[in-house]
């Protein structure tokens, strides 16, 4: 039996959004929101929280042919460690990390729910190493399960 992965850890089946077609990012965090206090993994602070952050800090990352984005919240929204997932058919508008400014389409989006600082740094530098991989974005989106999105992170 292979030992889970530090991501693969993270990965809620309960906030697990594949080939979704969300427009908006707002459409996107009430439905993890809503979930989120359903399963008891956020409070009521999260939706207003991640919505700020955000707007304040965009965390679009563009890589190609399937773009990125990563948001998170303040730790004192978090009930329990989750990574909520969602791809997109079409991609999700956000502002480039690096440049506000400039808006991507984010097919993949991995949202962060933290409760502790310094997991949330270890846990962004094994998600930029699963990302820089093509290979592993392209699985993501072609993912069809929970067992299928496990299998392509299991390695990181």
């Amino acid at each position: 039996m292979t030992k889970k992965s530090s991501l693969s850890c993270y990965i809620s089946k309960d906030l697990l959004f594949l080939n979704t077609n969300f427009s908006s990012t707002n459409e996107l965090f009430q439905a993890v929101s809503k979930r989120g206090l359903k399963y008891g993994l956020v409070n009521d602070k999260f939706l207003p929280s991640i919505v700020q952050r955000e707007a304040k800090f965009p965390t679009g990352l563009e890589l190609g042919n399937v773009n990125v984005a990563i948001p998170h919240t303040d730790v004192d929204t978090i009930e329990h460690p989750f990574i909520a997932l969602n791809t997109n058919s079409q991609g999700i508008s956000f502002c480039r990390m690096d440049d506000s400014t400039v808006h991507i389409q984010a097919r993949v989006i991995f949202i962060l729910g933290m409760k502790e600082p310094h997991a949330q740094l270890e846990l962004l530098q094994s998600l930029m190493n699963a990302i820089q991989n093509p290979n592993t974005l392209n699985n993501l989106v072609n993912a069809q399960n929970f067992d299928d999105v496990l299998k392509v992170l299991q390695d990181y």
